[in-house]
């Protein structure tokens, strides 16, 4: 697999959602212990059966430059 444009064209658009992480962002901090941060969301896509029964949906993290995002949203 190439990479992500490939993965989502595979399994395609009438078949994602998307959420924005901004507006269902519930608490993020910064790691004392290492140079990671701790973000926490809420979702309605995925449940905590969903996770112990291996079925569901699969979310995937997306990160991008806040301007490249504009822009991609000016042009659809």
């Amino acid at each position: 697999m190439s990479g992500i444009t490939e993965l989502l064209n595979v399994i395609w658009n009438d078949n994602i959602e998307y959420q924005m992480l901004a507006s269902s962002l519930v608490d993020i901090k910064r790691s004392t212990r290492n140079s990671c941060n701790h973000v926490k969301f809420a979702t309605n896509s995925m449940s905590p059966d969903d996770l112990v029964n291996g079925d569901g949906k699969v979310g995937i993290v997306v990160w991008v430059s806040q301007d490249d995002f504009n822009s991609a949203l000016q042009n659809i």
